[in-house]
Order: C-alpha cells, then structure tokens, then sequence
C-alpha cells in the first residue's frame, strides 16, 4: 500500500494591520472684516470729469433754489435721457451740458427734449465760441415755435435764468392738496448769488479732485 507524505504545517496567518486614520487639522479661522464703505463713490452723471462736474454744478445750485433735479432723468417717449432736469410748481428745465460732443450732436439732444414736452430746454455751454456755434445750428433745424423754448446760457446765466422763473411766479396761487397756496419769493441779493456760486464751485471741484487722485492709474 502507498503511504502518504507527510503533510506540512500551514504557516500561521499574522493578523492584517489597517491603516490608522488620519484626522485633518482644523482649518485655520478667516477673519471676517466689516464692508469698507466707499470713501468717495463714483460721481453720479455720464461724460468726463468736466461733464459730470457741471451736472454736479447744476443740480446742487438748483437744489439750494429749492426745484428737484434728477441727473440723467429719462426722455418721455423713450428717446433717452437729459443730463440734469429741474422740476418745481409745474415748470420743467431739460438741461443739456456740452463740453466735448460735437455741434451736431447737441443739436439732436435739444430736439430729444424738445419732443419730450418740458417747458423749457437749455443748452449750458461755458464755451461761449461753441454756444453760439450750437445756437446758430438749432435756429436753422428748429421750427419758429420750438426754438422759442430753447435757450443758450453759460452756467452763470441758467442761474440767473432760474431765478427769474422763481420772480415770475411769487405771488401767484396754487393748489396744494386741494388748499390755495400763494407762492412767495425773496431774491437773492447780488452778494448772496455770488457766495453760493463759489461754495457749490469749491465742493464740487474739492470732490473731483480727490476721485481723481483715487482713480488707479
């Protein structure tokens, strides 16, 4: 008979050693600052510096005249916008500044407003060589009864031009929430007109000159 071989001893098996989980560290805490409010935010109009200063310019005079103004106010009928509008007791002023566009540009925006039925349209224009320029390009594409409406000033001037409306209608009555109100109005002295020119003048220019300095180069 066959004898069998002796049989082996099967190795011992060694216990399979798991891998120790490693924990992440904790991220380090980010800390949380305040919003930075802006220290000169961006000066509301549309243009150059020199544009958005006299928006500046004409809205804050008017202002202290006690009208509404409204930088960039829509064009009834959608036709765009006006630079700087003056609204108080019915009346309407769509001031539109020229420094840099062209003749021909000017002349389209003052027809846009005088389609969009204010009372009175103005072209403000320091440049007195280019406001004459415009004012003889308007008279030959307006008809007789809109370039009436229509006015040429310098900024000085639609100051003074504001101020006789604010003449025109002292005395008069209106209504206000059904009540008769008469509509008083004191002049402002030569002096006083010329104060307020120079303290609207050196804010606005004070802070146009620090956004200038804030702009990256």
């Amino acid at each position: 008979s066959r004898t069998s071989p002796p049989s082996t001893p099967l190795p011992e098996a060694k216990p399979v050693s798991q891998p120790t989980p490693t924990v992440p560290a904790p991220a380090a805490a980010v800390p949380r600052t305040k919003p930075q409010a802006l220290v000169n935010p961006p000066t509301p109009g549309r243009g150059g510096r020199e544009h958005k200063y006299l928006q500046q310019f004409v809205k804050q005079w008017a202002e202290g005249m006690g009208w509404k103004t409204t930088i960039e106010a829509p064009v009834p009928g959608g036709t765009g916008s006006v630079d700087v509008l003056l609204t108080k007791s019915g009346a309407s002023i769509a001031c539109e500044i020229s420094v840099t566009t062209s003749v021909e540009h000017e002349v389209a925006n003052l027809m846009k407003c005088s389609l969009g039925g204010f009372t009175h349209v103005v072209s403000v224009c320091a440049d007195e060589k280019k406001a004459r320029q415009i004012s003889e390009a308007a008279a030959g594409a307006f008809p007789p009864d809109m370039i009436g409406r229509i006015r040429f000033y310098a900024p000085a001037q639609l100051f003074s031009f504001i101020e006789e409306l604010d003449a025109r209608s002292a005395g008069r009555e209106t209504t206000v929430k059904g009540y008769k109100v008469k509509v008083n109005y004191k002049p402002l002295s030569r002096d006083e007109s010329a104060a307020r020119l120079d303290a609207v003048t050196g804010i606005i220019a004070k802070s146009l000159k620090r956004n200038a300095k804030q702009k990256p180069q």
